[in-house]
């Protein structure tokens, strides 16, 4: 599918990629989420800047290895911008909830994110996560 001259409200939408990713995240299947990316991504984690596709499959593949952490991504306040033709920002915020040992979930950090997202022959892909926590002292992003 050629998404170039498609609506920003076409399916699968900019918007869905961020949420898939996070879905993937707190499913415990991490990596499936690799195909969501360009080649060339760029992938802010934890103050760490991860490029292409081949370092992110890795961070992806140590995330899904940790079974006992059990989170849920709440976006909320997302918002799709089209930056030029063919590219796409999506920009929300999102809770990090975290599972505790008596099974309930504990808002652990709101993060302000932003998605880059560029239109390939196989429809929207992520180019670029940035992620930070909106009220960090230290400016380290996750």
């Amino acid at each position: 599918m050629s998404c170039w001259a498609v609506p920003l409200q076409s399916s699968p939408a900019p918007g869905t990629r961020s949420s898939l990713y996070h879905g993937a995240i707190d499913r415990g299947r991490a990596t499936e989420a690799i195909d969501l990316f360009t080649e060339d991504a760029v992938f802010q984690a934890r103050g760490e800047e991860l490029i292409g596709r081949a370092a992110i499959a890795a961070f992806l593949v140590e995330r899904q290895a940790q079974i006992g952490r059990h989170t849920v991504h709440l976006v909320a306040n997302e918002r799709v911008i089209a930056a030029a033709v063919g590219e796409a920002r999506v920009q929300a915020m999102v809770l990090l909830h975290v599972r505790q040992p008596d099974g309930r979930y504990l808002l652990e950090r709101v993060l302000d994110t932003e998605h880059v997202l560029y239109c390939r022959a196989s429809g929207w892909r992520i180019h670029r996560r940035l992620s930070r926590p909106l009220h960090a002292a230290d400016g380290m992003g996750t």
